[in-house]
């Protein structure tokens, strides 16, 4: 088995690349945004908060100020939940948020959604927020994951998931032997989301 199947994943990260004046942009970022929202509660429904925090990073100054009450106010509305513990402003176009229970960071600047697992990473919710990106519909985008040595290749992090159920689950095996290795991530993404219950499966087994 490849070290990556058993590495403790520390971050995760979308959309290095996108333009923030292209079509789609806070479509995208909203959805990698609910994406990493997805493993923590009452966040999980945050819609409002992200489309709030999207706008954040490329908005002018005065803007920003304005915004910053509706986000603070969507944050702490329901009394009786924390969704954070902490809202860190750390240059005048990033946001971060930080989860009351884990201190998992999750941060957005122009361009980027990060969220970052304290205590020595969180491999299981890294898989809660890639599939939930999956199934965005979002996902020919681009994405990356560190563990403590540096950047984990996706496609073989998923692949060695799928390997890992040969001897119990025959069709994720045959399903193995047809995962795309080509350069594309458009085609590597297709691929996930098409195996994407399996790999949620397959996620608990290694």
């Amino acid at each position: 088995m490849e070290k990556v199947a058993t590495t403790t994943i520390t971050s995760i990260k979308f959309g290095h690349e996108w333009n923030a004046a292209a079509s789609g942009y806070a479509d995208r970022m909203k959805a990698a945004l609910v994406s990493a929202f997805y493993p923590f509660g009452s966040l999980s429904e945050g819609q409002r908060l992200a489309e709030l925090l999207v706008r954040y990073p490329r908005a002018e100054e005065s803007a920003r100020a304005a915004l910053l009450p509706q986000i603070v106010k969507e944050l702490w509305r329901d009394r009786g939940c924390d969704h954070v513990c902490a809202l860190h402003l750390w240059d005048p176009e990033e946001i971060a948020l930080v989860t009351p229970t884990s201190s998992t960071e999750i941060s957005i600047s122009r361009g980027n959604v990060e969220v970052t697992f304290p205590h020595g990473g969180s491999t299981y919710r890294a898989d809660l927020i890639m599939d939930a990106w999956l199934a965005s519909g979002f996902a020919p985008g681009w994405a990356e994951m560190r563990d403590e040595d540096g950047v984990v290749d996706l496609r073989h992090f998923y692949k060695c998931r799928v390997a890992a159920a040969d001897a119990t689950d025959k069709e994720a095996a045959a399903s193995a032997a047809e995962y795309p290795e080509r350069e594309d991530l458009s085609e590597w993404s297709s691929w996930a989301r098409e195996n994407l219950a399996r790999v949620k499966a397959l996620a608990k087994l290694v």
